[in-house]
């Protein structure tokens, strides 16, 4: 690829669209699927308030029917987590860990509860460990590589994503992880080819043609820029933030009305989106 100059910012978009921030939620699925739970509770919410109640004194009463079973544990910890309760999920951890020690899928559980709960040293500890006994899983590496993000510990980030890389080659998002990372360190050309990758490995990657049409935009290849997000847009109607991003580039380019179609679609999907409404007016105004 030839180098990319850039043409400095762009004055409407925003940085790099990261992934979903709920991590509690994404976290709580992420250990339900793990731990083998029915396939009707893939994909969806915890359940109502009601319904965690109602699975955290089943999970509590297998616990205390069987205190021997690390197994009644370790779900226990997956309900408190998905209530929000932490601290209580990280004993119940130890209390599957007491049983087996090295068992990869609790250490993995409590290091990202306790990346959830800040104390990321003990978070990277934990996440190293679970790394080290399943050297062909990814998603320890995944979850040591967003520890050390937030840490500051780019260049450990960077490392970890390319280990988890080198288990899952095909892996789009990995990709689109590291592009995020390489845009974070202001390694532009980097990023675009990891976006570009990224597709290659997965055409319906939205995160990561989103993020692809915003380098592009902020290089300066606007035309190029609006079809990675007209085709994100194809992909995914229901992701407003992309929806956000095509109004920039749309209003840039003089296409006022398309700009302000998109704003008021994102805006129906996301009616709390950050900044949209605020640009929807200043947009309004213009075509005073």
């Amino acid at each position: 690829m030839k180098q990319l100059l850039s043409q400095g910012p762009f004055a409407r978009l925003g940085s790099m669209v990261e992934k979903n921030n709920r991590l509690l939620a994404c976290l709580t699925l992420f250990l339900l699927i793990v731990a083998g739970c029915a396939p009707s509770l893939k994909g969806q919410a915890m359940g109502t308030k009601l319904e965690l109640v109602e699975q955290l004194k089943a999970a509590q009463r297998r616990a205390e029917e069987n205190p021997k079973d690390p197994e009644a544990f370790y779900r226990l910890a997956i309900v408190l987590t998905g209530m929000g309760r932490l601290p209580e999920a990280i004993q119940a951890h130890e209390q599957a860990l007491a049983f087996n020690p090295n068992e990869t899928r609790v250490i993995l559980a409590q290091g990202m509860v306790l990346a959830e709960m800040g104390q990321l040293s003990q978070a990277a500890s934990k996440l190293g460990k679970a790394a080290e006994l399943a050297p062909h899983n990814p998603q320890p590496r995944l979850q040591l590589a967003l520890v050390y993000k937030r840490l500051g510990q780019l260049d450990k980030a960077e490392a970890e994503l390319k280990r988890a890389l080198d288990i899952s080659p095909r892996d789009s998002f990995i990709y689109t992880d590291l592009a995020l990372l390489y845009a974070r360190q202001g390694r532009k050309d980097d990023s675009l080819r990891a976006l570009m990758k990224a597709i290659e490995m997965d055409p319906n990657n939205v995160l990561a043609r989103n993020n692809l049409g915003l380098t592009l935009a902020q290089l300066g290849y606007l035309r190029e820029a609006v079809k990675q997000l007209e085709k994100a847009v194809q992909i995914d109607p229901n992701d407003a933030s992309t929806r956000v991003n095509l109004a920039a580039l749309y209003e840039d380019q003089g296409q006022l009305k398309e700009a302000e179609s998109q704003l008021q679609r994102a805006l129906r999907l996301s009616p709390m989106l950050k900044g949209a409404r605020e640009r929807l007016n200043r947009l309004l105004d213009r075509q005073k």
